[in-house]
């Protein structure tokens, strides 16, 4: 674990070019990072409490075990923030383990004193669905808890004017269709950028994008296209 937290120190410092910073911005950088292990001891912490470890309970073999899974999920959290940090894994990293290590102390074995290998397997399959459902809630209270501000991409269109307008004067108000994988399926009616087929969502999700001009445009284009085709016949 210390190795992958040095590597992950070295790959912050060169990110963010740490050795061409001022020494004051050097200083606020180490605050920084002083700051995020100090986090990274509590949730340890957390994640031992949640998972009803002790030091009478959880010797060598237990501990080798836990060192083992929190490595992997550091390791896995760190290749998906890098990678979105959007992300609800990466944005609830921590509320999801904690219920993955509650859960892992909820039966009449402990994962990490009791279980034989069979019964990990077992669990890990139940709780494979048990975090889509979690990260599928998270998100959607995240959504529903961090809407963006007038004029900003995916703030609400205005109803009042026809047609629906935006404060925008880059945006349009349209429609937004999730694409695969996305955790919100419904449809939404937004303002995004004008010219984008593209929308994405404060997760990182993608939809395509259709302002409603447009769709007016191509429904009234084709409705004459056809005309065009059925005087013609």
């Amino acid at each position: 674990m210390k190795t992958f937290w040095a590597d992950a120190l070295k790959d912050a410092k060169e990110a963010q070019e740490y050795d061409k910073m001022t020494e004051d911005k050097k200083k606020e950088f180490d605050a920084e990072q002083e700051k995020l292990v100090e986090a990274r001891n509590k949730y340890i912490k957390d994640f031992k409490a949640a998972a009803k470890l002790t030091d009478d309970n959880c010797k060598l073999d237990c501990q080798s075990k836990f060192e083992k899974e929190l490595y992997k999920w550091e390791k896995d959290r760190y290749d998906l923030c890098k990678a979105n940090k959007s992300q609800i894994e990466c944005r609830e990293a921590e509320k999801i383990k904690l219920k993955e290590e509650t859960a892992r102390a909820a039966g009449d074995k402990n994962y990490y004193v009791d279980m034989t290998a069979d019964d990990i397997t077992e669990f890990k399959k139940t709780w494979d669905e048990e975090s889509k459902k979690e990260a599928s809630s998270l998100a959607a209270a995240w959504i529903k808890n961090n809407v963006p501000k007038d004029g900003e991409v995916g703030s609400a269109c205005n109803e009042e004017t026809i047609p629906a307008q935006c404060t925008s004067p880059t945006h349009c108000c349209g429609t937004a269709t999730p694409k695969q994988g996305a955790f919100v399926k419904e449809k939404k009616t937004l303002c995004a950028i004008r010219n984008r087929a593209v929308y994405e969502d404060q997760l990182g999700e993608e939809f395509t994008f259709l302002c409603q001009e447009m769709a007016k445009t191509i429904a009234a284009t084709a409705a004459t296209a056809g005309a065009l085709v059925y005087s013609l016949m």
